[in-house]
């Protein structure tokens, strides 16, 4: 199994804290996540596609107020995804997540008026742009066990970088942006 450069997991993977598991998953797709799943991630027992990576496991405990960025992470309820900045300027993030099976359990989370959530018809795409002051706003769903989620997301209009995307409780991230979170990758 490969996994392709990225920045560090915030200095536990340069630890070697991670395990590769043959037959685990990785981010893949254009970013690449900085670690591999270890045994019992979330949703590896239920989904015949196969276990998420560790990397999107768990709440990174984050706060409105944080560094600028998108929050991403999964839990038994399905994924998670948030925003925020330092200070109370308009930062307008807009994006896209893509699944293979269909979408489901979308829950909009402290938005305010003017926040766009859709999800398309066939359930497989949810677009967002969620105007953001400092706080915490974000979308809850789940992704029916699929083999891919592609996340896209731009900050005030340009695209995020690799360094504004954190995932999971250890604040991973994808070595580019779009990036996407695979099931049951055995190489990259």
């Amino acid at each position: 199994m490969n996994v392709q450069g990225s920045r560090s997991v915030r200095g536990v993977a340069a630890a070697g804290l991670f395990a590769l598991v043959a037959g685990g998953s990785v981010l893949a797709g254009t970013g690449v996540a900085s670690a591999a799943t270890v045994a019992g991630s979330a949703g590896a027992a239920s989904c015949a596609s196969g276990a998420l990576p560790s990397v999107v496991d768990g709440s990174p405990s984050v706060v409105a107020g944080a560094p600028e960025g998108i929050y991403l992470w999964h839990t038994k309820g399905g994924y998670e995804l948030r925003v925020t900045h330092p200070g109370t300027t308009k930062v307008v993030y807009t994006g896209t997540i893509t699944v293979t099976n269909a979408l489901a359990a979308v829950k909009r989370v402290k938005l305010e008026r003017g926040d766009k959530v859709t999800v398309s018809n066939h359930r497989h795409t949810l677009h967002f742009r969620l105007t953001n002051f400092g706080r915490m706003d974000g979308i809850n769903f789940a992704a029916e066990c699929s083999k891919d989620v592609k996340v896209t997301v731009r900050i005030n209009g340009t695209e995020a970088t690799a360094g504004q995307v954190f995932l999971g409780s250890a604040k991973a991230g994808p070595s580019a942006v779009p990036f996407t979170v695979e099931r049951g990758a055995t190489t990259v």
